[in-house]
């Protein structure tokens, strides 16, 4: 059978150099995660580099006037070729294509084996019909169950920590300053030094031209304490350009690393969907967010 592989970054691939090394510590571990919206998912690491996934509906737990039991039905095991790397001591970021899938979809997974939590992140194309490759991304929490059967009842969950931070993100080849300008809301500079870079690239822009406010969406979750799980969308590029990508990372502000991936399409209109890695520093974006907000009226 011909194995299935994780899709390769095209003209961004030095958006992995700082990529840690792959994590096997999950091979050969399974784990039932009760999710949120009512779905068990049974996640098994056969090997270094397959999973399985089973997804089931939860039996009804409450004796509730007005339910109607429902048979269950069966489901079988997918395998997937995936991705795994560390976020901290007890903390995986597990990312794979669901190749089955009947348009390009990525499943990640935050398992959190301190608190003994999930966070799941779908992203996908095709949802929007005018702008059929701009991603969609939506998440899920649950709990992981315990040796002894029982959950833990708190979850992870959006949070407005990280509003008016910004960090400076160096990608080895790349980098770029990450304004977290609000709870839903990121911006995009750049650090003197590459500011000046590109202005002797590139030719001087007309006289009176003003640079706007780069701002898109974004979504936070606070994973524990120090880490905390970022997606950045480009709703604003897949609008000017036809598409764009979603941007997934695990971010931990006691070391200033981050890992996680790239989803979406390329330059070159080709499918991606790739683990990435990056060190950064605090960044001073004050003049950032003091600019009045071109995205939404508030």
């Amino acid at each position: 059978m011909e194995e299935k592989k994780i899709l390769r970054p095209g003209n961004y691939e030095g958006l992995t150099t700082f990529r840690p090394p792959l994590c096997y510590e999950l091979t050969g571990r399974s784990f039932e995660l009760v999710m949120d919206d009512g779905y068990f998912h049974e996640l098994n690491f056969t090997d270094r580099k397959t999973l399985t996934l089973k997804i089931t509906e939860q039996p009804v737990e409450f004796d509730v006037p007005g339910n109607t039991p429902h048979e269950i039905p069966e489901t079988i095991p997918h395998t997937y070729s995936y991705e795994c790397l560390k976020a901290d001591e007890t903390t995986y970021f597990v990312n794979f294509e669901e190749d089955d899938a009947p348009t390009h979809t990525a499943r990640s997974y935050v398992l959190d084996l301190e608190n003994m939590l999930v966070t799941a992140v779908r992203s996908f194309l095709g949802a929007n019909p005018r702008l059929p490759r701009m991603t969609t991304t939506r998440f899920i929490f649950g709990a992981i169950r315990r040796d002894d059967g029982t959950l833990n009842d708190v979850r992870h969950g959006y949070t407005t920590d990280l509003a008016g931070k910004a960090i400076h993100w160096n990608y080895a080849r790349f980098d770029i300053v990450h304004v977290y300008s609000s709870e839903r809301y990121f911006r995009v500079t750049f650090s003197k030094e590459r500011i000046e870079k590109m202005r002797r690239d590139f030719p001087a822009p007309p006289e009176g031209f003003v640079m706007p406010v780069y701002e898109d969406d974004n979504t936070m979750v606070k994973i524990k304490d120090h880490l905390y799980l970022v997606n950045l969308s480009e709703f604003l590029l897949c609008r000017r350009n036809g598409h764009g990508n979603s941007l997934l990372f695990v971010m931990d502000l006691n070391t200033l690393h981050d890992v996680g991936r790239s989803f979406g399409t390329n330059g070159d209109w080709g499918d991606e969907n790739y683990t990435l890695g990056a060190f950064g520093e605090l960044f001073d974006a004050s003049d950032i967010l003091a600019k009045d907000s071109t995205y939404y009226i508030r």
